[in-house]
């Protein structure tokens, strides 16, 4: 990982994090634990914290990682870092705590309940939700068990006013109420002008709009309240 100077592109600091990881497919995220800002990077070895200032590898955990893929961005969760992949692998739940100036990093569990591949996770109101394989599941986060299960529903998800958004990879978008106790579905639709590829990019929801991109196209959806 490095940092460059946004205006100039010089290059501020490279980080060297142990083992050398590649990169993984997962974006870098931003977090404060303690006062110190940190980038919480899931790498080609493990999920790692690097400070912002000076690129140092701070902390770092591997059990979420597998040896193939790691695509699913964590979440972070106050001082708390969920992180999972799939190819048999599962999630872990990072605590990160700060003494002084040091830093550390500690697994309060790690189980396969979770094997997210690609579509990535949400977290609401103390549970995730994203799809386990191909499996969409609901976790809750204190204990790291399942509390529903939908079986067949591979696919990205994303989160708004109590509501998540899902996308099917075959093109179904799907309206889930964000309910911890069942799988509770609001409505459907199938997305007009579908290549013949699986749809992998994310959903997006900005000012009042459902953005889903599918290869070369771009389509807008209007999102009213009923």
């Amino acid at each position: 990982m490095v940092a460059l100077n946004a205006e100039t592109g010089r290059q501020e600091w490279v980080s060297n994090v142990p083992e050398s990881p590649q990169a993984g497919y997962a974006s870098p995220m931003v977090a404060n634990f303690g006062g110190a800002k940190q980038y919480v990077v899931f790498t080609s070895k493990g999920v790692v914290g690097i400070d912002a200032g000076n690129g140092k590898a701070l902390w770092g955990q591997d059990k979420s990682s597998n040896g193939t893929a790691n695509c699913a961005t964590p979440l972070i969760i106050g001082s708390q870092i969920y992180s999972s992949s799939d190819y048999g692998t599962g999630a872990e739940l990072i605590q990160v705590s700060t003494r002084r100036s040091r830093v550390s990093s500690k697994v309060l569990y790690y189980n396969k309940h979770m094997k997210n591949h690609h579509g990535g996770m949400v977290h609401i109101d103390g549970h995730v939700y994203g799809s386990s394989s191909n499996i969409l599941t609901c976790i809750d986060l204190k204990t790291g068990r399942p509390t529903w299960r939908e079986r067949g529903m591979k696919g990205s998800v994303v989160a708004a006013d109590g509501k998540i958004v899902f996308r099917h990879e075959n093109g179904t978008v799907v309206l889930l109420k964000a309910n911890p106790v069942e799988y509770q579905e609001l409505g459907r639709f199938r997305q007009t002008e579908r290549s013949n590829r699986s749809a992998w990019a994310h959903p997006v929801i900005a000012d009042g709009q459902l953005y889903l991109r599918d290869q070369d196209r771009l389509l807008a959806y209007n999102l009213q309240e009923r």
